[in-house]
């Protein structure tokens, strides 16, 4: 029996699953990179409520972000919610080509300000679209 054959198979085996691992590990999504620039959407809110969305966030490479939140109800006028703060992001272990984007922020709605910690999952759909709770936005040059 040629004992070359085996150690060969096995070792292109070994060699596939190592380029496999390197591959994915390369192809990591930067998801501070993606982030970075003003992103926009509109259209009705996630999970078809009745909501009208218009919304514009702006993630800056200092790590300051800010976003305009404008909604409204079927004949109604629109609420308008101004978010700033520090923002980070990273791969989200949990959805592929999504980033888990935490946000500090200071906002003030209606003559009234707070402050609150959150994180959410951008999902990239290409260089131009991401998705947040099934809401497409696109980056806007």
């Amino acid at each position: 029996m040629d004992r070359t054959r085996p150690l060969t198979i096995a070792g292109v085996t070994l060699t596939a699953l190592l380029a496999t691992a390197s591959a994915s590990i390369a192809a990591e999504l930067d998801c501070t990179a993606f982030m970075t620039g003003k992103w926009v959407g509109t259209g009705e809110g996630p999970g078809g409520s009745p909501y009208e969305l218009d919304n514009t966030y702006t993630f800056k490479a200092d790590g300051s972000f800010e976003t305009v939140n404008r909604f409204r109800s079927p004949g109604k006028d629109w609420s308008e919610q101004a978010v700033t703060g520090e923002w980070t992001a990273e791969p989200d272990k949990d959805q592929p080509d999504g980033c888990a984007v935490s946000m500090t922020s200071t906002y003030e709605s209606d003559g009234m300000s707070s402050s609150s910690s959150s994180v959410a999952t951008y999902v990239r759909i290409d260089d131009k679209t991401l998705s947040t709770m099934d809401f497409v936005m696109h980056r806007q040059d």
